[in-house]
């Protein structure tokens, strides 16, 4: 024991990536500097770091300045920090850690450097937020998914303009009708198009149509017509006793019989006439309707008149008030697409090697809780772009694992993503403090995690396309019911794009061709099973538009269940949360296992991480505060009452014994 009192408490070696070492022990200024912190990223893993500044004299201040003037802010030095053993002769290597050459400062008696808290936080830090374009040809799994495409809606809408006069001298007519806005899946085998005025007085034929199926499976189209009103005159112009007959109707006939004689009646509406002399006068309102209708191969539907027993007459009219005209059916693209898909490991991993620019100097995983695949799609992909890239930045990818719950830590040169909830283990313990080990503790209220409402989901997408309404994977805001002089959100939306429609609009781009397109630099995640040498869709579930049928997928992360991925961080002070509002969808259920759910509900708040209530401490405990267990709890008494609480943050400088200073969120 005697022989410890001359030996130094702290050794301290520098040593040179490829070259010397020194013991700087004795060229160390200053050692009170030496603080070694554990504290945690958020609500990530306890993360063991150390930045402080050195002061380095005598051949300390050469060895550095040496390295400096041979290679600059790319000079490699690791410091080492060693502590004695109580009780023997012997160091322990508390941590090692590099010099960061860009704070180097030279005076006429020392060198002045800081050490990086690790290098891989650091490069997190500092690279974090570039974008990197990733060749998705490098990272791609090497099985393809294929996406055998979602039944979309089909659409049209027609115009018939107020005022416009219609005059002829017939037995039949179809009415002019302007095509104002059409959607058709590329590929699709229907044609929408304008219906002209055509009339016919001797042997009545159809030609003018407004839509046409060429397509060998049957088309069931619905009509919704808003109706509209009708005023004009018909004079007679042979001598029949009776008043004549107007008849509007929806006409369904094949392109290879042009006979109205042959055509079907869909629907028809009565005009009546009021006859007076040889004129006859009509004013009349066509009620609304909706009409369901099967159109098969080369089948059309037009939209005409007819007057009594097919006889002429001249007819003399204005359309006014006309409401809507549309038409929709449902349908999917023929054209299934292999889409190239990239592992979340093998993306995290690419983005660690870009950092350091060196392969696997630094490691990663991902430990899933998932019962799909989980998987990676860029835009460029879906497009079907042969030298498509995943463009991003490595803080979108931390980010977006945050948004699904999960949270990292860092092992030595390893980093590790997993759920949140095993960063806080409330069945282990950490360590215990003795009675003594404890003054001057205050407790005091977290308001960090005290949250006033939640913002949850995805960017809002505008699609131009009336499909866009069905999608429901947007932002869902709620409360929570605790009230502040400040607002405090949390906002957890994700940079990665989950929304169905999203996804087959790119598909329908790669069907056109396409050259650029807004989206091409989005990421896309979706949820996927193995089946048959490829992956699919996971159909356990969907999502379902209640106004149109539509069935999507990636159900799993709608923001309903990204609540309950994150709900022991919501609820850390929250009970409840009060839904208020999308900017997405308000239509849509979830089907899950045959149940149908409302994802626009509330929802009751039954796990947390800890208690929003800080323990802030000092110790005087001289054991080392790097436990194996660092997510555990830490239990320690004072004034006769017993506390529990996970690590938020400690600082220990081991180079004196001084006090160390304890901040524990409380456990329940």
């Amino acid at each position: 024991m005697k022989d410890n009192i001359n030996k130094p408490l702290i050794k301290c070696i520098l040593t040179e990536t490829g070259g010397n070492s020194l013991d700087v022990s004795d060229y160390i200024d200053e050692w009170e500097n030496l603080e070694i912190v554990m504290s945690r990223d958020g609500l990530s893993d306890v993360l063991t770091e150390t930045s402080f500044p050195i002061n380095l004299i005598g051949k300390g201040k050469d060895f550095i300045k040496d390295v400096f003037s041979r290679k600059g802010l790319y000079g490699e030095v690791i410091l080492e920090v060693y502590r004695r053993e109580e009780m023997s002769n012997e160091y322990s290597l508390i941590k090692e850690m590099p010099i960061d050459f860009s704070t180097y400062k030279e005076y006429d008696e020392r060198v002045t450097v800081e050490s990086s808290k690790s290098e891989l936080i650091e490069l997190i830090n500092s690279e974090g937020k570039t974008k990197y374009d990733i060749p998705v040809l490098e990272v791609k799994d090497e099985i393809a998914w294929k996406y055998e495409r979602i039944n979309f809606v089909n659409n049209a809408s027609y115009e018939i303009a107020n005022d416009v006069q219609f005059k002829a001298t017939a037995s039949w007519l179809t009415l002019t009708m302007s095509l104002s806005n059409s959607e058709l899946i590329p590929g699709e085998e229907v044609e929408f198009r304008a219906q002209e005025f055509e009339h016919d007085s001797v042997k009545p034929k159809i030609k003018s149509y407004f839509v046409e199926s060429r397509d060998n499976e049957e088309k069931k189209i619905s009509i919704d017509f808003g109706g509209m009103s009708i005023s004009g005159t018909i004079s007679k112009l042979t001598p029949i006793d009776k008043n004549p007959f107007l008849q509007l109707s929806i006409y369904k006939y094949n392109r290879n019989d042009l006979q109205l004689s042959n055509a079907t009646s869909i629907m028809s509406w009565a005009i009546p006439v009021i006859w007076d002399r040889a004129n006859g006068t009509f004013d009349a309102y066509i009620f609304a309707s909706i009409i369901d209708v099967s159109l098969f191969k080369d089948e059309r539907l037009c939209f005409g008149i007819t007057t009594t027993e097919q006889t002429p007459y001249s007819i003399n009219f204005k359309v006014k008030n006309f409401k809507h005209f549309t038409l929709k059916y449902i349908g999917k693209s023929k054209n299934v697409m292999y889409v190239d898909v990239v592992s979340p490991a093998k993306l995290l991993q690419r983005y660690i090697d870009e950092m350091t620019g060196i392969k696997d100097k630094y490691t990663s995983s991902i430990s899933w809780d998932e019962d799909v695949q989980i998987m990676i799609v860029a835009s460029e992909s879906i497009r079907q772009i042969n030298d498509a890239n995943i463009h991003g930045s490595p803080n979108d990818f931390f980010d977006w694992m945050r948004v699904l719950g999960y949270e990292y830590s860092i092992s030595d040169t390893h980093i590790r993503f997993k759920k949140r909830e095993l960063f806080y283990q409330k069945n282990s313990t950490s360590m215990r403090l003795g009675i003594d080990d404890v003054a001057d503790l205050i407790i005091q209220a977290d308001g960090k995690h005290a949250y006033t409402s939640v913002k949850i989901g995805y960017k809002k997408q505008n699609y131009d396309t009336l499909n866009g309404r069905c999608e429901a994977n947007g932002t869902y805001e709620y409360t929570t019911g605790y009230i502040t002089r400040d607002d405090n959100k949390l906002s957890l939306i994700s940079p990665y794009r989950a929304d169905s429609i999203g996804i087959e609009l790119l598909c329908q781009e790669a069907d056109k061709k396409t050259t650029d397109k807004d989206s091409d630099n989005d990421i896309f995640f979706v949820a996927l099973k193995h089946d048959s040498g490829s992956y699919k869709i996971d159909y356990s579930g969907n999502i379902k538009d209640e106004n149109t049928g539509l069935e999507m997928f990636n159900w799993q992360f709608n923001p309903y269940y990204l609540v309950k991925r994150n709900e022991s961080m919501i609820g850390i002070n929250a009970k409840v949360l009060k839904f208020k509002s999308t900017d997405m969808n308000r239509t849509a259920v979830i089907i899950q296992s045959g149940d149908k759910i409302n994802p626009y509900q509330d929802h009751t708040i039954s796990s947390k991480l800890f208690t929003p209530v800080e323990y802030n401490f000092a110790s005087g405990y001289i054991g080392n505060i790097m436990p194996i267990i660092k997510n555990g709890v830490v239990e320690f008494e004072y004034n006769g009452t017993k506390y529990r609480g996970f690590i938020k943050e400690i600082r220990k400088n081991y180079a004196v014994d001084t006090e160390t200073t304890w901040i524990l969120w409380k456990s329940e």
